[in-house]
């Protein structure tokens, strides 16, 4: 079975159903991914896979401005930037992370994701299961972010990164590719890596 993991660029869009995305197009596969999932619960997905004894297992990194907080008994996940009505916590709840993402030092949840992703990748390397992965979040370069982070595991990088796809200026909850063109494109490169 291949296993891929990561977050809405990895997982259905119901808004969209006249889109196959691309990880519908790879057969015997199963996604692990979920709307808004941080980089530690995407670490989660990979881990799971790997204890499921993935044949391949692909990865798509997110922001770093994501996190999860238990609600009702639930762990559940969101963006910092996305802290409104898609979310399901109460306004109260609301304000306060509101008034704690004021405090929150960019530069420093960087680093914290960058930590969860090596340690992600170096456990893929462990683990022998072919892998690729692909940058997202700050850490890619067409955000700002510098091209040399996770270098030492360019061999295992996507030819693709999904967030090099997004549609700008505006956010969807789900994928952030409206064109079946693209997503063709990267099932193809996927498909061809697992048949190598």
């Amino acid at each position: 079975m291949i296993y891929i993991c990561g977050d809405s660029w990895c997982s259905s869009d119901p808004d969209y159903p006249e889109i196959t995305p691309w990880h519908e197009l790879i057969p015997n596969s199963k996604t692990l991914a979920f709307n808004c999932a941080s980089n530690l619960l995407i670490s989660e997905q990979v881990n799971q896979a790997i204890n499921n004894n993935a044949s391949h297992i692909i990865v798509s990194f997110t922001s770093s401005l994501r996190s999860e907080l238990l609600w009702k008994d639930e762990v559940v996940p969101f963006s910092w930037l996305s802290l409104d009505n898609t979310t399901p916590f109460d306004q109260s709840t609301l304000n306060s992370l509101r008034e704690i993402f004021e405090r929150i030092d960019l530069s420093t949840e960087i680093k914290r994701n960058e930590l969860i992703i090596e340690s992600t990748l170096q456990r893929l390397v462990d683990s022998s299961i072919p892998f690729l992965f692909d940058q997202g979040g700050f850490e890619h370069p067409s955000y700002g972010g510098s091209n040399t982070y996770f270098a030492k595991f360019d061999q295992y990088r996507s030819k693709y990164s999904l967030w090099d796809y997004a549609g700008r200026g505006y956010h969807r909850p789900y994928f952030h590719i409206e064109d079946q063109n693209i997503h063709n494109m990267i099932a193809d490169y996927y498909n061809n890596f697992i048949q190598a």
